[in-house]
This record gives structure tokens, C-alpha cells and sequence, in this order.
């Protein structure tokens, strides 16, 4: 494999970064492609590989996803109380993403849904309706936190 650390303060580069040049050669695809592949399928994590991945997502739900989505709720529950047209047009876009994460998260798992799609739009969104729905994230994280702990007792 070629070392691009003298090429590229050769050509006034970063020394921490590869050069653009690099990321246009094929020989770096097919060894990144022969990297994934070696780890993926090799005897001996061709056993975690699944369950690893199910871990990590679970993990980036608790850590990143679910406290992001909390606070859209807070500051949804603010914009609600605000009339300026600066905070409707901001709530319109909470509104619309947390429809679009729910509507994701509802086709993930069949036994937690939120039911009440159908109001998660401006004209018929209310404080009622996003208790409901944080609840609904709630429900989520607890769903996490117990498919994590299943699957690292099961690895």
C-alpha cells in the first residue's frame, strides 16, 4: 500500500489527512473494500459481526438519538407558547422532523408505535399531542437500554 504522509506535505497538504488524489485511487477502494470484507466475514467475527451491529446502534440511540429528540421536544414545547412567525416556521420544521424520526422508529419495532401520526402536523399539533409523543420516545429509550443489555449478555 502506498504511504501519502511525504506526498502530501510534497504538495502542501495536511500530514493528518490524505490527499484529495487519494481518495479518487482505486487501489485505496478495493483495499478499504478488502478491509470491510476481511472483518466482516473472517471466521472469528463472522460470529459477533451481527450482534456488534445491533449493540452499536442501540448505542448511538442512547447516546446521540434519543437525547437530540428530547431536546427538539423542549424546544418544541417552547415554540408552541411563541406566536412570532420566526418560531411557527421553526415549529413547522420540529414537527416535520419528529414526524419523519417517529415514522421511522414506528416501522422498527412492532410492540412500541406511536398512534397518532396523523396529528403530528402544525395545524393539529398541541402540547397534548408532544407529551404524548415524548412519551412515545421515552418508551423508546427504555426499548434501548433493554435491547442493549440483552445483546451484551448475549455476545
Amino acid at each position: 500500500m502506498f504511504s501519502f504522509d511525504k506526498l502530501n506535505e510534497a504538495i502542501g497538504g495536511d500530514k493528518r489527512k490524505a490527499p484529495v488524489i487519494a481518495d479518487i485511487m482505486t487501489s485505496r477502494w478495493a483495499y478499504e473494500a478488502l478491509s470491510v470484507t476481511q472483518f466482516m466475514k473472517n471466521e472469528y467475527e463472522k460470529k459477533f459481526y451481527a450482534v456488534d451491529k445491533i449493540k452499536s446502534m442501540a448505542n448511538y440511540k442512547l447516546t446521540y438519538y434519543i437525547p437530540e429528540l428530547q431536546q427538539i421536544f423542549m424546544e418544541t414545547k417552547e415554540l408552541l407558547e411563541n406566536d412570532s412567525d420566526s418560531a411557527k416556521n421553526i415549529l413547522k420544521q420540529n414537527i416535520a422532523l419528529l414526524k419523519n424520526e417517529i415514522t421511522s422508529e414506528n416501522s422498527r419495532f412492532n410492540d412500541i408505535q406511536f398512534q397518532q401520526m396523523d396529528k403530528l402536523h402544525i395545524d393539529k399539533f398541541n402540547e397534548e399531542i408532544l407529551n404524548t409523543a415524548s412519551g412515545f420516545i421515552d418508551d423508546l429509550n427504555d426499548k434501548y437500554i433493554k435491547l442493549y443489555n440483552a445483546i451484551s449478555k448475549k455476545k
